[in-house]
């Protein structure tokens, strides 16, 4: 299920849903031309892109990924607790097993 569904109350279900939709439809398509960019700015003497632009690429991706997860785990639960991995946050640094 939608993390954006889950932190909404059920009035909200649809926008939310509908907001998760654009924002990666955006990001699909800043992050494709992002890597097509840095691809092509590496092309050799013989019109072929080098083995480097697809690393740095992929380091790119590999880089936004982090930057995403690490904004994910930020995201509160509707009662203003945070929940990770199946855990439900009590107190600051009590966890309990949903």
């Amino acid at each position: 299920m939608l993390v954006a569904v889950l932190i909404v109350l059920a009035a909200g279900t649809a926008l939310a849903g509908l907001a998760n939709t654009i924002v990666r439809t955006i990001g699909g398509a800043i992050g494709s031309q992002v890597t097509a960019g840095i691809v092509t700015a590496t092309v050799a003497a013989k019109s072929l892109p080098t083995e480097n632009g697809f690393t740095i690429a992929f380091a790119a991706s590999a880089a936004a990924l982090a930057i995403g997860f690490v904004v994910a785990l930020t995201v509160p639960a509707r009662d203003g607790t945070r929940k990770i991995a199946g855990f439900r946050q009590l107190e600051v640094g009590e966890w309990q097993r949903r």
